[in-house]
């Protein structure tokens, strides 16, 4: 009966299936009964013996042999099987005989070739926080280098200067009180090397930028307790509060000023600077929070979804009140795009709180023990319901992990 792989013909004489399922028998000691697990149904294979034949047989058992070594998967038609997609496994055997003569006799083991449906290929959605945030970076870093302008009155350099270090001074206070070790020096040589040049990187705009977006970017990786900082962060920056260094900007301006002013450059100043810290801080936060929960710094699903709420916030908050540049907007809204994708595929993972209730006074370990199955985590349980003494768990509700 005839064949085709590829469309290559032959012909065939048997064939064998091997069908089945893939269990996984797990034999215990000191155990008479087995555990099968079902891991699901085994790839179909199919043995084809076959033979090409006749004057022309060596012109087509090359074809073959072609057709079988080529990569990837074929279309094997047969009288039985019908068509399939099937990809040849291991070593086909190939016999020519004196005694026959004209005749290559083919045994060819094939399996269904299926779908690569598991796993897929896919990027992070963690990776994709990090990327939004750099193109919000660079997006900011454009904007400052075009608009700050401190040429030619000494009262725009002041101001300026002004602004860099409260800044730079905010920045060390967050450091400080979240007790970062790694990286510290490193951050704190940072806002030295700034301080040290503050008048000549104000007339170089970009490089001014790319400095304060270095140290923004080594803050968010040396973040030991990313809730604390995070709060930090709100409590220097908040979107609806004023920058913390618009107070030492001098004399305030006037609403209108002429067009070209001292007192006009110095408004536009002053905005481009608060739009650029914003923007830093707000892509800081998205690289904290989506490291945090990657590392379970943050382990319950709320407190990922609390966190990322109040940084969505923000973006609306920066989008509604300040109507930025397009550029800048609309690297806000991917950096929002990708926090919820982040935060909603990575929270599924994250334990969720719930609430025991115990009627009696009992230590923290046997509480650990019905919550859990597991009395080392007593100590957990004590740290997130503040318990004053681990042998004495007053009777009542407790917040749990589920």
């Amino acid at each position: 009966m005839g064949a085709t792989f590829r469309g290559v013909p032959f012909r065939t004489t048997d064939s064998d299936t091997g069908i089945g399922r893939r269990n996984e028998v797990h034999e215990y000691p000191e155990r008479d009964i087995p555990y099968a697990d079902d891991l699901g149904r085994r790839a179909r294979t199919f043995r084809v013996d076959g033979y090409v034949v006749g004057e022309n047989y060596l012109q087509e058992r090359d074809a073959l042999i072609e057709a079988l070594e080529a990569y990837g998967p074929g279309e094997l038609v047969h009288p039985r099987y019908g068509m399939l997609n099937v990809a040849v496994v291991g070593q086909v055997s190939i016999r020519e005989s004196h005694s026959e003569g004209g005749i290559a006799r083919f045994s060819i083991l094939f399996t269904e070739a299926g779908e690569n449906t598991f796993p897929q290929a896919a990027s992070s959605t963690q990776d994709g926080v990090h990327d939004a945030a750099d193109a919000l970076d660079e997006s900011a870093v454009d904007r400052l280098e075009s608009m700050l302008d401190v040429s030619g009155a000494a009262a725009l350099v002041s101001d300026v200067v002004g602004r860099v270090t409260s800044t730079l001074n905010t920045i060390q206070r967050i450091v400080s009180l979240n007790g970062i070790v790694g990286l510290a020096g490193d951050i704190v040589n940072g806002v030295s090397s700034i301080s040290d040049r503050i008048s000549s990187l104000i007339r170089t705009p970009q490089n001014l930028a790319l400095q304060f977006k270095s140290l923004f970017q080594q803050l968010s990786r040396a973040i030991k307790r990313p809730k604390s900082a995070l709060a930090d962060l709100r409590s220097e920056y908040g979107s609806n509060d004023r920058a913390p260094w618009a107070a030492s900007a001098g004399a305030p301006v006037t609403p209108i000023q002429p067009l070209g002013s001292t007192a006009a450059r110095r408004e536009v100043n002053a905005a481009v600077m608060q739009e650029f810290v914003r923007s830093q801080v707000i892509s800081t936060q998205a690289r904290i929070l989506t490291d945090a929960i990657e590392a379970e710094d943050i382990v319950t699903a709320q407190d990922a979804l609390d966190q990322a709420e109040v940084i969505l916030e923000e973006i609306d908050h920066e989008l509604e009140a300040y109507d930025p540049p397009p550029a800048i907007a609309a690297a806000l809204i991917r950096l929002r795009v990708a926090i919820v994708r982040d935060v909603s595929e990575q929270a599924d993972r994250l334990a969720h709180r719930s609430v025991f209730t115990t009627q009696a006074l009992l230590p923290a370990l046997v509480i650990a023990q019905r919550v859990y199955q597991d009395g080392t985590r007593a100590d957990e349980l004590v740290e997130r319901n503040q318990v004053r003494h681990p042998m004495f768990v007053p009777a009542g509700q407790l917040e749990v992990l589920r």
